[in-house]
């Protein structure tokens, strides 16, 4: 369906068939196997190929983006494919709500599997609590190159954020939410060969999990993506909950999507996206008004001022 769906875009990307046939399995992999994907991860990562092939069309004024819902995947697909036609593109992406697993379990990341995955590992060294962090790899494969910290705390994390843009009080989150031991993450990657030209492929990540007092797990997760913005996502209700609007204090509009899982596990994602950064909070079985909460002191408004380099 991705192939069938991007033929002029991916043609233009110049990867080859085993090449994108990776990409597309990396990103929506088993959730055991790779960090946990929001729930809109398909629809832009293909948003995100689209607009790699677009880059020309680059230079309009930094923006929210927005997420639309419809009832039918008819209604999504047009809505999509006339975005996609006045951006000059060929086709868009849209998304199917699908009924969710439960949320995956907090485990920390098994970093000699993730060396595995090189084609050549370039450092891999451990750290202590003067460092913020307790383990770090960085390596090669064909298309990217990787550099990943290991924490248990990430507000230790913090010295990794984009220099001079204000940082989420994550320490007041820390005294109120257990981080998970080891699952706390910064990440960056950049693409290299045949890869350097593919936007998606630039990106820098904060990735951290959280518990409540009552066992209730979320997640934080900031990805900075200098070589694209942030699209537009066309997604089908069906399945869905409720779909809720916060503004935070500091005035951003979140989208919370409510759902439920296959067990009856009650879940949620808040997200909001501006320009070349994004935010997602995927949790299960907490109030909204907590929520609301931890939304209000992420400094979230802070992610506007991020200018690519």
């Amino acid at each position: 369906m991705f192939e069938q769906r991007y033929p002029a875009e991916l043609e233009e990307i110049r990867l080859n068939d085993q090449q994108i046939s990776r990409l597309v399995s990396a990103m929506t992999g088993p959730p055991r196997k790779r960090r946990r994907l929001g729930r809109r991860a398909a629809v832009l990562i293909a948003a995100a190929v689209l607009l790699t092939a677009c880059a020309g069309a680059a230079g309009v004024a930094l923006r929210q983006a927005r997420a639309y819902y419809f009832d039918t995947q008819e209604e999504a697909a047009r809505a999509a494919d006339q975005a996609a036609k006045e951006s000059g593109a060929s086709a868009a992406g849209y998304g199917v709500k699908m009924v969710p697993e439960d949320y995956p379990p907090q485990e920390p990341m098994d970093m000699e599997e993730r060396a595995s995955w090189f084609h050549e590992v370039l450092e891999h060294r451990e750290g202590g609590p003067r460092d913020g962090w307790i383990e770090m790899i960085s390596g090669v494969d064909e298309l990217t190159q990787v550099t990943i910290y290991q924490g248990d705390s990430l507000a230790g994390l913090l010295d990794f954020w984009p220099q001079g843009l204000p940082s989420p009080d994550l320490a007041w989150v820390e005294e109120r939410y257990a981080p998970v031991p080891g699952c706390q993450y910064y990440g960056q990657q950049e693409g290299i060969g045949d890869g350097a030209k593919t936007s998606i492929f630039y990106s820098t990540t904060f990735d951290g999990e959280f518990q409540t007092s009552r066992g209730s797990p979320f997640r934080l997760y900031w990805d900075f993506h200098p070589k694209y913005e942030a699209p537009d996502s066309y997604l089908v209700a069906e399945g869905l909950d409720k779909v809720e609007e916060y503004t935070t204090r500091d005035r951003v509009t979140v989208t919370i999507e409510w759902d439920t899982s296959v067990n009856g596990q009650k879940q949620f994602s808040a997200s909001f996206s501006y320009g070349h950064a994004s935010f997602e909070m995927p949790g299960a079985e907490m109030e909204a008004e907590e929520i609301h909460e931890i939304l209000d002191h992420l400094n979230l408004s802070a992610l506007t001022q991020y200018m690519a380099e």
